[in-house]
């Protein structure tokens, strides 16, 4: 039971102070200190009540005044210091835990992401580390500083009179029987407003990611439709999540009320029959305040401390996941041959899909190897597995010889390049993407790359060359640019496993015919992997692999194949017919 209380977001996060304590404890100290300071304060309400203005000394009131002064501007002072102090200690905290939610994003594998919305991940990030640093300011610098006060009022009011502040602390509970009663709908209105935000973020980010899909079909009206249905269910939620915490916070406000008129009411009738004087009525109501302050703080805070602890729990939640990457301390890969290899390899999605089933095919350095077959015959899953974007459900995988699950997947992924159908490109510099990746790489290294993709002629003719800025996602080049630029960018690199996902099935004949020139450079003395819809485009691949419902069902060259009259040329005469315009023939 303690170890399972220990894993609790709330205690994992405390722990991440641990090499802070001094700084807590500094900012603790101060919080005591500030509120030690006002204390007196009260007592000089008190004393100048009781005894300067009936014996009217002019010169004790200024002298009262003057200290209630000085702990005033200290008390600031010192609460300006305390406040920056808890400031760079949470957000130090706060750095760290973000930090670990970019590391953790990173280190996930693929299916995690393809199960997930990228929007929600994304609040992870931002917006759930957001709310806890603001609970954890207001804990330390709301919460401690009048829990502290609470105590040391309590003392103070049962020395000025015992009988009153029990009174006090009979009408206190029913403040804790609000906020008992209400926690659980409070929580769950909190949480209900937190998926629903998260919702609109996600179709926000959608829209942006995809609008070009959006207006190219005309489809704005639908979108604002569904947009406009996600804000209108934000705001209900969030008004009734405002309403309960404004009913608690008032209800708080108004016990406190209640007692403060009944100290008065009470302290007067002590007053009247001498057990009080009026003075000590008069503190007694300002250090009362140091006893309700705690209450109401919890009232007005509660909203904040339940978002930060619900979004805790979130962050944790994706820190816990075991969907990650193999594995990460695996041996460093600083020079391969290209030598590949399939063993008995399925592979099985999350939801029971099979994709792969018993491959096994070995590849020899530098050979080229072509994938064909029709959609969703697992071409796309063979090379997220040469990635090890995926890991096998069953039999294994060797690069070079070696097992892939011992290996380190960065370092292997920097001896690969890839060029895919959908290139993608960062916002930034034609020289920045060029470079990504290969950062150490030189201006003439990046030259030299964009020279062998045939893209140096057209970013010349750029008004700022390499320094032009390609807009998001490359919205300013063209499809073959952008291609071209994919190619430079892995010839930088220059790997020894080179996969190319139909590279070239997308763009028009010039560009087509620019972008295999580069190609051609690009897969000298490379171990090449070629996923293409057209047959005509992998005719003089070493070997050509027909795969059909994730197995390899011909293998061969593209002679072997035709002569051998099976699927392979199924799908090459149905090519060859379709671009002549011609009627399929019978029984190819």
């Amino acid at each position: 039971m303690l170890a399972r209380w220990l894993q609790t977001p709330l205690l994992r996060y405390l722990s991440m102070y641990r090499r802070r304590w001094y700084m807590v404890a500094l900012c603790v100290f101060l919080a005591l200190l500030v509120n030690v300071l006002v204390m007196p304060i009260p007592l000089i309400y008190g004393r100048i009540v009781d005894r300067y203005i009936p014996n009217k000394d002019v010169r004790g009131i200024y002298a009262m005044a003057a200290i209630a002064t000085a702990l005033y501007l200290l008390n600031l002072g010192l609460g300006l210091t305390q406040r920056y102090l808890t400031l760079i200690t949470t957000k130090a905290v706060i750095y760290e835990l973000r930090a670990r939610v970019c590391t953790k994003l990173q280190e996930l594998c693929l299916s995690f992401y393809e199960d997930n919305n990228i929007g929600r991940l994304h609040a992870r990030a931002m917006i759930d580390t957001e709310q806890v640093d603001v609970a954890s300011n207001a804990m330390v610098t709301q919460l401690l500083v009048s829990i502290t006060g609470f105590v040391i009022a309590l003392v103070i009011l049962l020395r000025i009179n015992a009988p009153l502040a029990l009174v006090l602390l009979i009408i206190l509970p029913l403040s804790f029987i609000i906020l008992r009663l209400t926690r659980r709908p409070m929580r769950q209105s909190q949480r209900a407003f937190r998926d629903q935000r998260e919702t609109l973020s996600s179709g926000i980010h959608d829209l942006l990611n995809n609008f070009r899909l959006v207006k190219t079909f005309g489809m704005e009206t639908l979108e604002e439709e569904k947009l406009n249905d996600s804000i209108r269910e934000y705001l209900r939620r969030g008004i009734r999540m405002a309403t309960m915490s404004a009913f608690f916070s008032n209800m708080v406000m108004l016990m406190g009320n209640f007692s403060t008129l009944t100290v008065w009411i009470v302290g007067a009738m002590l007053a009247i029959h001498s057990r009080m004087t009026i003075g000590q009525v008069v503190a007694f109501v300002g250090f009362q305040g140091f006893l309700l302050t705690p209450i109401n703080q919890l009232a007005m805070l509660t909203e904040t401390l339940m978002s930060g602890s619900t979004a805790l729990g979130k962050i944790f939640e994706l820190l816990d996941s075991d969907e990650v990457e193999f594995p990460a301390e695996g041996e460093q890969v600083e020079q391969i041959r290209g030598e590949v290899a399939f063993q008995d390899v399925s592979f099985v999605y999350n939801d029971g899909t099979q994709a792969l089933d018993r491959i096994s095919v070995s590849v020899e350095p530098g050979k080229q190897i072509a994938l064909v077959g029709e959609s969703g015959s697992g071409k796309s899953t063979f090379i997220h597995l040469i990635l090890g974007l995926y890991l096998p459900s069953e039999g294994q995988m060797f690069i070079d010889g070696k097992d892939l699950t011992t290996l380190n997947l960065r370092s292997l992924r920097r001896r690969i390049g890839m060029v895919s159908q959908e290139t993608i490109l960062m916002s930034g510099t034609l020289r920045d993407n060029i470079r990504y990746g290969t950062p150490e790489a030189t201006d003439a290294d990046v030259v030299a790359a964009a020279k062998g993709a045939n893209a140096h002629e057209f970013i010349s003719k750029l008004p700022k060359g390499y320094d032009a800025q390609i807009g998001e996602e490359g919205v300013k080049l063209s499809g073959g640019q952008r291609q071209r630029i994919a190619i430079a960018r892995a010839l930088l690199r220059d790997p020894r496993i080179l996969i190319l996902d139909e590279a070239t099935s997308a763009l028009d004949s010039e560009s087509e015919l620019q972008v295999q020139n580069a190609l051609e450079v690009l897969r000298r003395n490379r171990t090449t992997f070629v996923i293409a819809h057209r047959l005509s485009t992998i005719l003089n691949s070493d070997t050509i692999l027909v795969m059909k419902q994730g197995r390899i069902v011909e293998h061969g060259s593209h002679q072997e194949l035709l002569a051998h009259r099976g699927e392979y040329a199924r799908l090459y005469h149905t090519q060859f017919h379709r671009a002549l315009n011609l009627p399929p023939v019978a029984g190819k």
